[in-house]
């Protein structure tokens, strides 16, 4: 099943974004590939839980 998601990003939203990947690649300097995917996939399973926990607590509304 496919979708298409479209949204708009106001300027202030786009430099929101570009400080994030400007500290995240300032924090990554120091990291070894291994940590790197570690902390990624930590990341996909957090939020994975966090859409579970989201959807659940919907559910019972």
């Amino acid at each position: 099943m496919a979708f298409e998601v479209t949204f708009e990003l106001k300027e202030s939203d786009l430099e929101y974004f570009r400080d994030v990947m400007r500290q995240s690649r300032l924090g990554g300097k120091n990291l070894t590939e291994a940590e790197i995917i570690v902390n990624a996939k930590i990341l996909v399973m957090t939020l994975k839980l966090m859409c579970r926990y989201s959807s659940a607590k919907e559910l019972k509304n």
